[in-house]
């Protein structure tokens, strides 16, 4: 499971925000979690689990993200990807699920900073 933490400087709810737009804008599901979160979800379950690596672009993917204050008042993002890709795809999932994280990884960023508010990424 990959996991890439970025801090800003905005408050948890404005982040929350930013955070869902980037993913609902490439046709992602973003719900929110009992923890403040968001689960992120895009493609057909059903179907990625009966044909599992051959489902092409409908290929179920999960992701998370978890965000909380910092001892300064920075809101602390961890964007995180599923192990559940591997379990319906095998090795293949597991190369679809870290080459998504790697992309919303790097779009994530790149709209924090753009936007002014990335203070670090871990």
């Amino acid at each position: 499971m990959a996991e890439k933490t970025f801090i800003v400087n905005l408050p948890v709810d404005q982040a929350r925000s930013l955070i869902s737009q980037i993913f609902t804008q490439d046709g992602w599901k973003a719900e929110p979690t009992p923890t403040g979160g968001l689960a992120l979800s895009k493609g057909k379950m059903g179907l990625s689990i009966a044909v599992g690596s051959l489902a092409g672009k409908n290929f179920y993917l999960s992701q998370s993200v978890d965000f909380a204050t910092g001892p300064q008042g920075e809101t602390v993002v961890v964007y995180r990807s599923s192990t559940g890709s591997a379990i319906i795809g095998g090795a293949v999932g597991v190369s679809k699920s870290n080459t998504a994280h790697a992309f919303y990884s790097h779009d994530i960023s790149q709209t924090l900073e753009a936007s002014g508010v990335l203070l670090a990424v871990q």
